[in-house]
């Protein structure tokens, strides 16, 4: 789950999960324990995303990697790896947190299919704070809906033998196994850690998504795609944090005065220290007699050297919209009211609605609230129009036809009323020139870098510092 959050592909958390076995089955079996007794100790934890088929095929080709890895081991019968299933946290947005409830919904539905035994469904409004009672609820039901109504419990592999998903699981398998053998081949999933290998890898995935998440290439819907500035926020439970911690002190600090603790604990850093392979029967000792997790990892750790990695980088989806959308709020807090544009839209409702559809939605995942001018014919008319906004702000939303006759024009007259930024809906194409020479500062289009474009706006605004 960690190298989910901090942007890992499919294929390198199959890599990852793989790897990571392999290190904690050698050192079982440095302890005596065979592999076909060491894997039955082992379960794999994956957070299951927004694509529905690539999840699906993730877990299923990581049965069938483990299994593989299990067989090269020496293993004659491998038993499944038990997995477990966590939706996704990167996925959770804290702005229309309801839509949650659609995108934990499809990753369990995911995770089923591909084979998890066990799943944790993350409340619709985990990522605002502390889950409420409705998010608990909601999260249980999920589970039970797709259960008593979807029936896929009823289906041992409801995937199987579609071509699409049979091919995904294949290819996943294929690419997994290779990057696997990389970590291998330079040392295991260890070096790979604390070497910063891991780090940079996931640096460069984590770039891409974001890359994929600015464009809106990866929409995220209610954040970066429709969004609601007129939302009511979900309000997380009051928890008094202070005074839960004194609580548990207090019960720790009664549990340690009927234990006595100290020798076994004492007996059982000292053995760390020496490399004593009795450690495994000193630490069930020290816990018979009542030594806390904290103390028996205290005692385990004593006299070896900390490891230190390269920081993994980690952020949700819709992080960078929503710090645009946290910032135009501030500011709206302060000075009364949202930043604002004016949307000029040329000509009758048919021509002018498309691109004013488009750029209201562009514009509002940045918290700018959008003010549409109407049908509006002739220069005189759109800058009267743009006076009575009350905006300095403007984006010219039409057809590429009435652009070609009119957008020179209208900027011009735009600029001379004193707007400070005029946009264009559409890509600028043969025009560009002309139109920048009118005032036309940029334009705004599907594919283009809209968090970037949003975040140059709120700073020319006053918005973002």
């Amino acid at each position: 789950v960690p190298y989910h959050t901090s942007g890992a592909t499919a294929v390198q958390e199959l890599a990852y999960a793989l790897a990571t076995g392999v290190l904690y089955l050698r050192h079982l079996e440095e302890r005596g324990i065979a592999p076909e007794a060491g894997a039955r100790q082992l379960d794999f934890v994956f957070a299951v995303g927004r694509d529905t088929f690539v999840e699906m095929a993730k877990l299923r080709a990581f049965r069938r990697l483990w299994s593989q890895v299990l067989a090269a081991c020496g293993v004659d019968d491998p038993a499944p790896a038990p997995v477990h299933a966590v939706t996704s946290p990167r996925t959770l947005t804290t702005r229309d947190p309801w839509v949650n409830l659609l995108r934990v919904t499809s990753q369990v539905f995911a995770a089923v299919c591909g084979g998890a035994e066990t799943i944790t469904t993350q409340p619709f409004d985990a990522a605002v704070g502390q889950p409420g009672d409705l998010g608990r609820r909601m999260a249980l039901n999920t589970h039970t809906i797709l259960r008593e109504e979807s029936h896929l419990h009823h289906v041992a592999d409801p995937a199987g033998g579609s071509w699409y998903v049979e091919r995904l699981t294949d290819d996943l398998a294929a690419a997994g196994w290779d990057a696997f053998r990389a970590i291998e081949a330079d040392g295991g999933m260890r070096r790979a850690f604390t070497g910063g290998a891991v780090a940079e890898q996931l640096s460069g995935s984590l770039a891409a998504a974001r890359r994929d998440l600015a464009t809106r290439k990866r929409p995220v819907t209610g954040v970066s795609t429709w969004p609601n500035l007129n939302e009511k926020p979900v309000k997380s439970p009051a928890i008094d944090a202070k005074g839960l911690l004194q609580k548990r002190l207090g019960s720790l600090d009664a549990w340690s005065a009927g234990h006595d603790t100290g020798n076994a604990t004492k007996a059982l850093a000292d053995a760390t220290e020496r490399g004593d392979d009795a450690l495994m029967d000193l630490a069930i000792e020290a816990a018979a007699q009542g030594a806390t997790a904290t103390e028996l990892g205290d005692a385990l750790r004593s006299g070896s050297r900390a490891n230190r990695i390269v920081p993994l980088g980690c952020e949700t989806e819709a992080a960078g919209f929503e710090r645009l959308r946290d910032a135009a709020d501030a500011h709206a807090a302060e000075h009364g009211q949202p930043p604002h544009l004016f949307l000029a839209t040329l000509g009758p409702i048919p021509e002018h609605k498309p691109r004013a559809t488009f750029a209201k939605n562009f514009f509002e995942a940045g918290g700018i609230v959008t003010t549409d001018g109407g049908a509006l014919e002739g220069t005189e008319a759109v800058v009267a129009a743009y006076r009575a906004a009350g905006t300095d702000r403007v984006c010219l939303c039409s057809s590429d036809a009435r652009y070609a006759d009119q957008a020179a024009d209208v900027a011009r007259a735009l600029k001379d009323a004193g707007a400070a930024t005029v946009l264009l809906a559409g890509r600028m194409g043969d025009h560009e020139q002309t139109f920048r020479a009118a005032g036309i500062d940029g334009a705004i289009f599907l594919g283009c870098d809209v968090q970037a474009t949003l975040s140059q706006l709120l700073t020319d605004m006053g918005v973002l510092s």
